[in-house]
């Protein structure tokens, strides 16, 4: 069984929360989610980033991090619910939903882009609010905000020649950067991390010995 340390702390960090406050955007917007250690449910951290408008944002980016002095955060959060990539993702469009404004959005994640893309033309299907990231689909409100796509983790000398603006690039990198730093501050400590490490390993060695008995 996990010790008590690690399943408390999945507790807190999987714990409801509101979205932070809404603002006025204009112009465009880039989104971005990241998550430290997805494939471990006791370990894995997730947290989201906005990104936009330099004057308008309310916290700067980290400045060893900053790419382009108009990017600002204009919100960022942990992920509440399930610490996973995808609702880190969904979770910075739904708060996006939420805002005031004519602007556009940027995402690197082709599939949430795809979906909004189909609700700016017809109602949300069923299943999407019942599935199991139903609670974040149920919270989203506007549905008429453009979402379009650019690919994550490009070079940067590729993205003109692929059809891709340098701004949406810059954008996307300064939303990732500010998500991964996000997310990194909330990794449990090195001691909690340790005793999953010798779980696994204790894990390990059981599921050898049963393997060379079968």
């Amino acid at each position: 069984p996990a010790c008590p340390v690690l399943l408390g702390g999945r507790t807190v960090a999987e714990s409801c929360l509101a979205l932070p406050p809404t603002m006025h955007i204009a112009g465009r917007a880039h989104c971005d989610g990241s998550c430290t250690d997805p494939t471990d449910p006791l370990l894995s951290r997730a947290a989201w980033n906005v990104s936009g408008p330099g004057p308008h944002g309310i916290f700067s980016l980290f400045p060893a991090c900053r790419l382009d002095h108009t990017h600002c955060t204009l919100a960022q959060q942990r992920v509440s619910g399930k610490q996973t990539i995808g609702r880190a993702e969904l979770s910075a469009l739904v708060w996006l939903t939420h805002c005031a404004g004519a602007f556009e959005v940027v995402t690197d994640c082709l599939f949430l882009q795809q979906r909004f893309e189909l609700l700016r033309s017809q109602p949300m299907p069923h299943h999407w609010r019942e599935g199991v990231n139903g609670d974040l689909w149920r919270l989203v409100q506007r549905t008429d905000i453009v979402v379009t796509w650019i690919p994550s983790h490009m070079e940067e000398a590729d993205v003109e020649a692929a059809g891709f603006l340098m701004s949406d690039w810059e954008g996307n990198r300064a939303a990732d950067v500010a998500a991964g730093a996000c997310a990194a501050a909330l990794v449990p400590p090195a001691h909690v991390v340790a005793c999953r490490a010798r779980q696994l390993a204790a894990l390990a060695v059981v599921h050898a010995v049963i393997g060379a008995v079968e």
